[in-house]
């Protein structure tokens, strides 16, 4: 009986047993698949970081307002990363900034092709109607040349032809005329009647006085009342009156100088206060614009500045251009104007306290690369305001610069101070 159970147990055994070539072979497999994996990950790693670099590039080139650089910089980390969502972002706010609204679309739509993202998709929506308010200014500017129609009461400068004054020169012919009053005493020859007493001629006895008859030809003078036609003419005597055209004198274009005053009431738009040869934007005449270009002149003197509340509360205000010759914008200057969503800023130092506070539909700001100073509040409460790229000339920001801006408000720097401003105030810096 013992030998039959061992018999059994060997067979079990080998039965049980699995072969060593088949375990080694499964051990070489799930290696493999490891490495695999390993592999995969490691060059995912490394992928994601390339792209990073590439993109954090291209910000300190738009921190710079080096387009050109950022573009190649943001379309290299795509061709490194296609799903890298911010590069595809920041590319399309490159393309905005330069006007190519156009390839800011191709952008977004592709990146939103290849990841899916809200995002995206959002920027998307921004951008569009960034070309709509663009269509919509292009249209406001067609009243323009109806300005140069109204410039069509130059034409009301016709009165030089009542420069006809010349024609009362004409009063000279009109000596003429008056000259023939003097044919109108052949109105005496009227007094034709005495040929009519041709009759003496019935004392034909006296036939020397025939001679007489042949000064009927006097009665041919008769003709001279043809000439009396001429005093139809006599009409223009009445042309006499115009002399009294005489109050139409050159004096009447005078009314010319009318036009003068419209000249001026473009310039109505803004207010100004002088100081030598500077000139700085205190208020607008017009609180109803929503367009406000700032002159870089005015009546010779250089747009420096803009006063403090300037633009306060200018609620129909949607877009702001400042030229590169006003170097500071003062406190609370465009406080509270709730439409406002575009500003351009091109050569500013300074911007003042709580300039652009509570300015709800704020989306896009541009900074110049002169920006030295953010005093505190201005652009707090900005809530539309998702991000901002800060140039490196930047080296002061105020307390609360960018407090309640959007939910996920990003700030876009390459420089240092603007780094640890974000880290203190809890704010993502890229």
């Amino acid at each position: 009986m013992s030998t039959e159970n061992n018999n059994e147990n060997q067979v079990t055994m080998k039965k049980r047993s699995i072969p060593i070539p088949l375990i080694i072979g499964i051990a070489l497999l799930v290696i493999i698949v490891v490495i695999v994996v390993v592999k995969i990950v490691t060059s995912s790693a490394d992928t994601q970081q390339k792209s990073k670099e590439k993109l954090d590039l291209g910000m300190k080139y738009l921190s710079e307002l080096n387009y050109e650089q950022a573009i190649v910089a943001f379309n290299e980390a795509i061709s490194i990363d296609p799903k890298n969502v911010d590069a595809y972002v920041k590319l399309a706010d490159v393309y905005v900034m330069t006007g190519e609204y156009d390839r800011a679309v191709e952008v977004l739509d592709k990146g939103h092709k290849e990841t899916e993202s809200k995002v995206i998709e959002n920027k998307k929506s921004e951008v569009e109607q960034v070309i709509e308010e663009k269509k919509k200014e292009e249209k406001t500017l067609i009243p323009e040349p109806t300005e140069e129609v109204t410039a069509t009461p130059e034409p009301t400068a016709t009165p030089e032809p009542t420069a006809t004054p010349e024609l009362t020169a004409t009063p000279e012919p009109t000596e003429e005329v008056t000259a023939t009053p003097e044919p109108t005493p052949t109105e005496e020859p009227t007094a034709t009647p005495e040929p009519t007493a041709t009759p003496e001629p019935t004392t034909y006895t006296e036939a020397t006085a025939t001679p007489e008859p042949t000064a009927t030809p006097e009665p041919t003078a008769t003709p001279m009342p043809t000439a009396t036609p001429e005093a139809t003419p006599t009409p223009e005597p009445t042309a006499t009156p115009e002399p009294t055209a005489t109050p139409t004198p050159s004096p009447s274009p005078s009314p010319s100088p009318t036009p003068t005053p419209e000249e001026e009431e473009p310039e109505e738009t803004f207010k100004f206060e002088i100081s030598g040869s500077n000139a700085v934007l205190v208020s607008v005449a017009d609180d109803t614009i929503d367009v406000a270009e700032v002159p870089s002149s005015w009546n010779g003197h250089t747009v420096t500045g803009i006063g403090e509340e300037a633009f306060t509360e200018c609620s129909n205000l949607e877009k702001v251009t400042i030229p590169s010759s006003v170097k500071t914008i003062g406190d609370y200057a465009f406080y509270e104007c709730s439409n406002l969503e575009k500003v351009t800023i091109s050569g500013a130092t300074s911007i003042g306290e709580g300039t652009f506070a509570d300015c709800y539909s704020l989306t896009s700001v541009s900074l110049p690369s002169s920006l030295k100073t953010i005093d505190a509040n201005a652009f707090s409460g900005c809530e539309s305001l998702q991000s901002i790229n800060i140039p490196a000339s930047v080296t002061s920001i105020g307390d609360d610069a960018f407090y309640e801006c959007g939910s996920n408000f990003v700030i876009y720097a390459n420089n240092e101070y603007v780094r640890e401003y974000c880290e203190d105030n809890d704010i993502e810096c890229r």
